[in-house]
C-alpha cells in the first residue's frame, strides 16, 4: 500500500471522480448544525494529496494537513502554494501526535483511520481531544 502514497498525483488521479464542492457543503452543513463555535480552522488527519484544502482556502477557512507520508505532504505543499490563505502541513502520525495548534473542525475521509490496535485508536482519540477546541466539531456529530 505504501507504494500508492508514494506516487500522490496518481493517487489524485484514482479519486478524482468525487465532487469535493459537494462534499465540502456537506462539512459546512454539519457546522451550521453541530459545532458550537464559528469554525473557521479545520485539521485534516490522513490528508494525502489534501483534496479539499483548496475549497476550504477559497472559502475563508484555515488548512492544516496531518499525514504520515513525506511524498503527499510535500505535492500538497505545491498545491498550496497557488492557492491564497492560511495553510500548515505536519508530518506525524494520526494516532499519536502533538500540535501546538487547535481546531474548530477535525475529520478524517475515506475510512483513512489506521489505527491497528485499541491503545493506538486511545492514542488518536487522545490526540485529537488535544487539538479540537471546546465547542468544536468532528464529524461523528460530537461536540467536544
Amino acid at each position: 500500500m505504501k507504494a500508492v502514497y508514494d506516487h500522490p498525483k496518481y493517487y489524485e488521479i484514482a479519486f478524482s471522480y468525487r465532487d469535493i464542492g459537494v462534499e465540502f457543503d456537506t462539512f459546512e452543513g454539519c457546522f451550521k448544525k453541530y459545532a458550537e463555535l464559528p469554525v473557521k480552522s479545520i485539521l485534516e488527519l490522513g490528508c494525502g494529496n489534501s483534496p479539499h484544502m483548496e475549497a476550504l482556502l477559497k472559502r475563508g477557512y484555515a488548512y492544516t494537513g496531518l499525514d504520515i507520508s513525506e511524498a503527499m505532504l510535500e505535492y500538497s505543499a505545491r498545491k498550496a502554494s497557488a492557492v491564497p490563505g492560511k495553510v500548515a502541513f505536519v508530518h506525524a502520525d494520526m494516532n499519536d501526535f502533538s500540535i501546538s495548534e487547535t481546531f474548530d473542525f477535525v475529520y478524517i475521509m475515506l475510512g483513512s483511520l489506521s489505527a491497528r490496535n485499541t491503545e493506538e485508536l486511545i492514542s488518536h482519540f487522545r490526540s485529537v481531544a488535544r487539538v479540537l477546541n471546546t465547542g468544536g466539531f468532528i464529524p461523528d456529530g460530537l461536540v467536544r
